[in-house]
């Protein structure tokens, strides 16, 4: 890092002075935030607590912060107390226990099963929205407008069936984690709510804290010895993940639990003049650094193929598949972040390609069968409608280059690589959502569509303000330069 700016000093200044209280920092994207939280640590007397909700950023704070500070996962600080209490615990990562309640409850009641997936999702959003049944420490209130509430705001279709196993679920789970079969959930429920201890600490850092959940809130709170002081770090301009549970404004929620005092770090030292003029079409506050390159945007035109970006970016993942079957025609070799996504694929495809002979099945067959089901799952849970037409299409643009099943699913095995194999050799070009994206930087970018943002089933004001976060991202992600590109247009 140059020389700290006016405004880190400000920072360093600030947490000299216990008296001050807690200190919130309002970083925009490649402001030095890390490396300011770093000099923080090292002003403030003993040890402390680095956090946050990300493995990737706690390992960053433990390779920046000093030896003595305790940098771990808030999943990981619930779990250290609630294996005082239960030493024999397992974690159960697949929500195994969860999804056979549920199937059986679907089961025994005639109801289609292929509502399982929202109802698990419900369950584990419920719980992270605060609800606890049957016991007296809750964030929202067990009631049918709470749990109403909660699907209506993560767009899930719940018949009142649904309904009545996903509360009797919720209950089955926190009754076998009390008795030690935990998951993930339930590292943040027992402790916020059920009374398991949490070590206290006098200092605690937290990091990217616009993605915060509400019991990610309440568990920090706890960690906090009484008279502690807080360091919040975040932008709530690149507040995305509210679609997974995060609180949308995070950022101002815990800055206002903890009385902090916001101080801004808006000066980038990641990005190029051009790049920053880009991204203060919505983050006007942002600025380039005083030694930053002047950098380039290049604007949508017709574009050869192998002349694009070797890192392209997209809101969707259809346009990605799309282009990694063209690359790979051209002779190129691809890969597609996020495991977690091709998985979701090969379910689908296993849903409706099963049996013995799946694999020789036809990729004709398949998408047959997989527009009836998109029918099917549209008319009955209409508020999934994008999502189930993204998923449509990235399967049909696998189908028209891929003859049968297994090849579409061993193609899918090949792009969804595990980035931590041993076998993985680097290809030649990345494509990534831009969900994926958030914390990585690159030389030169290539967005990909651009008219997909913001996506058009936005409405509620939510909605719309993390497209417009999504969109900033998207542009800070590049360094020097950022090639806009329409899939249409590149030959």
């Amino acid at each position: 890092m140059p020389t700290p700016t006016l405004q880190q000093l400000a920072c360093y200044e600030f947490v000299k002075t216990p008296k001050t209280g807690s200190l919130a920092i309002d970083a925009k994207a490649g402001a030095g935030k890390t490396f300011t939280l770093r000099e923080i640590a090292k002003l403030l007397p003993g040890s402390g607590l680095a956090t946050s909700f990300s493995k990737s950023t706690v390992s960053d704070l433990s390779a920046a912060m000093p030896s003595n500070w305790d940098c771990i996962g808030m999943h990981a600080l619930g779990l250290r107390g609630i294996r005082q209490r239960l030493p024999n615990l397992k974690v159960d990562s697949t929500n195994f226990v969860l999804n056979e309640y549920i199937k059986e409850a679907l089961t025994a009641e005639d109801e289609d099963w292929r509502q399982i997936s929202d109802i698990r999702n419900l369950v584990e959003l419920a719980s992270l929205s605060g609800i606890v049944p049957n016991h007296n420490q809750y964030v929202l209130e067990d009631t049918p407008e709470s749990w109403e509430q909660v699907a209506d705001l993560y767009d899930l279709d719940i018949s009142p069936l649904g309904f009545q196993i996903a509360h009797s679920a919720l209950i089955k789970s926190n009754s076998l984690a009390l008795k030690g079969n935990i998951t993930f959930t339930h590292m943040l429920t027992l402790p916020v709510f059920w009374g398991f201890p949490v070590k206290q600490y006098p200092k605690i850092i937290v990091d990217e804290a616009q993605d915060l959940n509400v019991l990610q809130h309440l568990l920090v709170a706890k960690a906090l010895r009484p008279g502690g002081r807080i360091v919040i770090a975040g932008d709530p301009n690149q507040a995305i993940f509210a679609f997974a549970g995060a609180m949308s404004d995070s950022f101002s929620h815990l800055t206002n639990r903890f009385k902090a005092h916001i101080h801004p770090l808006t000066v980038s030292w990641r990005c190029a003049k051009a790049i920053i003029g880009e991204a203060q079409q919505y983050v006007p506050s942002i600025e380039h650094a005083p030694t930053a390159p002047e950098g380039e945007v290049i604007p949508v035109s017709s574009t050869d193929i192998e002349n694009i970006p070797k890192t392209i970016i997209c809101r969707n993942n259809a346009p990605l598949l799309s282009l990694a079957i063209r690359l790979f025609l051209n002779g190129f070799s691809c890969e597609v972040a996020g495991k977690d996504i091709g998985a979701g694929l090969k379910s689908t495809i296993n849903r409706l390609a099963s049996g013995k002979n799946s694999d020789s099945m036809s990729s004709e067959k398949l998408v047959e069968r997989l527009q009836k089901w998109a029918d099917r799952e549209i008319s009955r849970r209409p508020a999934k409608r994008h999502n189930i037409e993204d998923k449509v299409s990235t399967i049909v643009a696998l189908a028209e280059h891929l003859p049968t099943v297994k090849k579409i699913r061993d193609h899918i095995d090949s792009l969804y690589v595990d980035p931590t194999a041993r076998e993985r050799k680097p290809a030649e070009y990345h494509l990534t959502t831009i969900h994926k994206a958030k914390g990585r930087e690159w030389d030169a970018i290539g967005l990909l569509d651009p008219h997909l943002l913001p996506a058009k089933w936005a409405k509620q004001s939510w909605e719309l303000q993390q497209e417009n976060n999504l969109t900033y991202v998207a542009l800070t992600r590049a360094r020097i330069s950022l090639t806009y590109l329409d899939s249409k247009k590149i030959t």
